[in-house]
């Protein structure tokens, strides 16, 4: 059982200035009584007070202390402290000021639909802490029985302009119904469409019923047992027509966070008993829709790429205004029809007031478990988001990367003290002291002066350091096999005792060689750490405490290990492996040095995303000791009975040159702007994306394309034997521009304009607009036409290489089975029709 780490007594917890991050005043019940106290750890905790006094008189204290003076201005406003206090406490001024920040930052494009849902309901008083006002996310998806998704057609998504109950006209005649025909005087209770709510703590249990700590809430909600195996949360599609549909007139519940994150809450991984239902069925995973493939991961993939789209991001403000904005409450509800029950408002009714015992005790049931409204954010309609596609970037589009920089006079070289380490924010450097084993030297980055030196952090040399984004813990590994935690928060922490993060630890001992590599994540909260030995162990940040190890087949020395920001998967580098895990230590993916495509020099270091940032795919950056640095994507990897195969595969998508030395540290910017790269002789390059480059490399690429393509359907019809006259030529030319307007349209809804050039891109070109139904067509009217059309499938679906690439392969495919082609029969077409197209185009 995890112990709270500011318990120092019973009911006695303790942070420090610098530990606190906000303060934020919060309802239980409906009543301003509560506290939430969120520390810079990213952990946080709700207390509830006596009555509304003993809160004001805390707050007071905190504001207005002069040992304890501050602002009172939220820190996701300026995201700086007070001259005397790192912390702050919310005020009217602070949420408005924060509020309006917010929504200029999601209206211009610099946060994701995730990340400002999330703030909404953090400002709104929902909490994590609290599962009766838990945060609220919508349904955005309508299909949940198609074999594959298209985010490209408006009609796989639910109406955001209207709240659950409305997204049938039948049912929502129904409540508009119920709302006309209630009589206020006799039910002494306002009219309102709705008796149970969007949000209730019934509804969070019933949807992450399979994880702890909410199996016990469950258990404890239902006397003990589980509820009815027909009402545990079993099917998604069942769950959409029970919620959305004209059949159940009580249901009006969206989702929660973990839909778009969280797998494991899908998965029955602790066995639980949950019966069997009244047709047969036994509940155990949840039934995911089919084009989830069978895999949760797949499922929040595209569950969080279809909040991530165009069409959520263009309509999402209209649910803002349903759920925190003005269509919550007064007339404007009315016209939504949006009205829930009374006492799910705040400021409905104060408890505290209710003098009879029972009367008391039923209104506190009825809040706690049917449903709190946020607290209302605005006043006026929500503004639309302005910016729908995500911006370029250094991980986004690869191929147009430029060393814009090159540091050519850095006096810092890795062979000189074996490593170096760049703090965060100070930018000062870290090394190891040949001189003093186990000892660290910090020295000035412009002058190399030595700052300061930390002796005896280890037995034998300090082999390894790394640092969290915002530069208050230093993790540092050694010979001794020992990782160990520091607290470096502290101003001018140097020059004073050096403290570990728990006290009562000495290190977190595990490897049995010498630690090769060490990364931390505060968005995460953990800490991977890799030996000589081949061994890779997580770390619980906060608690210094070990969670599990990750098995290295190869057991050779692990080189280097980046977790994401945003989903948590940790990435590991050994001399001949690249492998993928989950924050929760499921294996993802694996590829050996050699048999994987692009994989054949060693990895010497990689790097991931440093911050929230969405992309389609999850992506890893690794540098090899030939100076080449090279882009990889997980992909679903086709169905298999193989027991132990992982699930994904890696997926080759870029390289770049940063001249012949060995690429020894990685690492992104915020936001993924620029990329930089740093050599064993000390060069660091900053790779910014060119976007001239993308128009200039872009249009001979498409242009292309049409041509090719053209020339395909050409070389389609002599297979099949149909000579093709002048005319029909010139209708194949029209057609493949008409393909190439589709194809650039389609590829910007699809976030697919990097790979442009790619043979993901002309796959969709030719799946979207009717060339691969084509060439079904065409193949099925030649002899052995099920295998030849299997393995042209095949080929076009799964290629991952570049452009000419996958036309070289489809004409070596193509000729090499049909002996009317001649093996250059693509060129010589592409040859008769390029000239006119071209002069077409231009």
């Amino acid at each position: 059982r995890f112990v709270n780490v500011n318990q120092v007594g019973v009911g006695v917890y303790k942070w420090t200035d610098k530990q606190v991050g906000r303060i934020m005043k919060r309802l239980w019940l409906q009543q301003p009584v509560a506290l939430e106290i969120l520390d810079v750890r990213g952990s946080s905790m709700l207390f509830v007070l006596p009555d509304v006094q003993s809160r004001n008189e805390i707050t007071n204290f905190l504001t207005s202390s002069s040992n304890l003076a501050v602002e009172a201005k939220s820190l996701l406003v300026t995201g700086a402290s007070s001259p005397t206090c790192s912390w702050s406490v919310e005020s009217k001024k602070s949420l408005a000021e924060a509020r309006k920040l917010l929504v200029k930052k999601w209206c211009s494009g610099a946060i994701s639909n995730f990340e400002y849902l999330m703030e909404l309901n953090f400002l709104a008083g929902r909490t994590m802490n609290d599962i009766s006002r838990y945060p609220v996310f919508p349904w955005v998806l309508a299909d949940y029985t198609s074999e594959s998704l298209d985010l490209s057609d408006p009609r796989v998504f639910r109406d955001l302009s209207k709240p659950m109950g409305c997204q049938d006209a039948e049912r929502q005649k129904s409540f508009e119904m119920r709302y006309e025909e209630w009589d206020q005087e006799d039910n002494n209770v306002p009219p309102f469409h709705y008796g149970t709510h969007y949000s209730t703590s019934a509804h969070i249990l019933h949807y992450l019923v399979r994880i702890q700590p909410f199996t016990g809430y469950h258990l404890a909600l239902q006397g003990g047992g589980f509820d009815v195996p027909d009402r545990l949360f079993h099917c998604l599609a069942e769950t959409w027509e029970d919620t959305a549909g004209n059949k159940n007139m009580i249901d009006v519940k969206e989702l929660c966070p973990e839909f778009f994150y969280l797998p494991d809450f899908l998965v029955n991984n602790n066995n639980l008993q949950l019966g069997s239902r009244q047709d047969g069925q036994v509940v155990g995973n949840v039934i995911l829709p089919p084009w989830a493939k069978g895999d949760p991961l797949e499922f929040i993939k595209l569950q969080r790429a279809a909040l991530e789209s165009s069409y959520v991001s263009a309509h999402l403000h209209e649910w803002v205004d349903l759920i925190f904005g003005f269509k919550q409450r007064g007339k404007f509800a009315v016209d939504a029809v949006n009205v829930f029950y009374y006492l799910t408002y705040e400021g409905a009714i104060d408890v505290a007031q209710i003098k009879d015992d029972c009367q008391r005790q039923a209104v506190v049931a009825q809040i706690s478990h049917f449903g709190q409204s946020p607290k209302q954010l605005f006043q006026r309609p929500h503004p639309p988001k302005q910016v729908l596609e995500p911006p370029f970037s250094a991980m986004l589009n690869p191929e147009l990367l430029e060393a814009s920089k090159v540091d050519l006079n850095s006096c810092w070289k890795n062979e000189d003290h074996g490593f170096i380490a760049f703090h965060p924010v100070t930018e000062q450097c870290f090394m190891p002291s040949l001189a003093f084993p186990g000892s660290l030297n910090i020295c000035l980055y412009d002058s190399k002066k030595v700052l300061a030196v930390l002796f005896n952090l280890h037995d034998g040399f300090v082999t390894s350091i790394a640092f969290t984004s915002d530069g208050m813990v230093m993790a540092t590994g050694g010979q001794d096999g020992c990782v160990r935690l520091w607290d470096i928060s502290q101003d001018s922490w140097w020059s004073l005792p050096m403290k570990e993060l728990d006290k009562k630890r000495q290190g977190c001992s595990a490897h049995l060689s010498a630690v090769s590599c060490l990364v931390l994540s505060r968005n995460h909260g953990i800490a991977v750490s890799g030996g000589q030995d081949g061994s890779v162990f997580l770390w619980d940040l906060s608690r210094s405490t070990f969670l599990r190890s990750l098995p290295n087949p190869a057991r050779d020395s692990v080189v280097c290990a980046c977790i994401d920001e945003e989903d948590g998967n940790v990435y590991v580098g050994s001399e001949s492996l690249l492998e993928a895990w989950t924050v929760n230590g499921e294996k993802l993916a694996s590829g050996r040095r050699k048999e994987l495509q692009g994989f054949t020099v060693r990895i010497t270091s990689c790097a991931s995303r440093t911050d929230s940032l969405w992309l389609p795919e999850s992506s890893v950056v690794t540098g090899h000791a030939d100076g080449s640095i090279r882009f990889w994507n997980l992909k679903l990897a086709s169905p298999s009975s193989e027991t132990g195969k992982e699930r994904y595969s890696w997926i080759p998508c870029w390289a770049l040159n940063a001249g012949n030395c060995s690429i020894v540290a990685l690492s992104f910017s915020s936001g993924c702007k620029e990329l930089y790269s740093r050599d064993e002789e000390g060069r660091t390059r900053m790779w910014r994306v060119n976007e001239n480059a993308a128009i200039t490399r872009g249009v001979p690429e498409v242009l292309e394309q049409g041509v090719i393509i053209a020339a395909f359907d050409e070389g389609l019809a002599v297979a099949c034997g149909k000579k093709r006259s002048g005319r029909k030529r010139e209708l194949s030319r029209q057609a493949a521009l008409e393909l190439l307007r589709c194809a650039e349209s389609v590829g910007r809804e699809e976030k697919e304009r990097r790979r442009q050039g790619g043979g993901r891109g002309i796959f969709l070109a030719l799946e979207r607009l009717g060339y691969l139904n084509r060439a079904r067509t065409v193949l099925s009217e030649l002899p052995s036409a099920s295998q030849e059309l299997q393995e042209w499938q095949e080929l076009v679906s799964h290629f991952s290489g570049s452009f000419s690439d996958f036309w070289a392969a489809v004409e070596r495919h193509m000729s090499a089975r049909r002996s009317e082609l001649a093996a250059t029969w693509l060129r010589d077409e592409v040859q008769l029709i390029g000239k006119s197209l071209l002069h077409e185009q231009t």
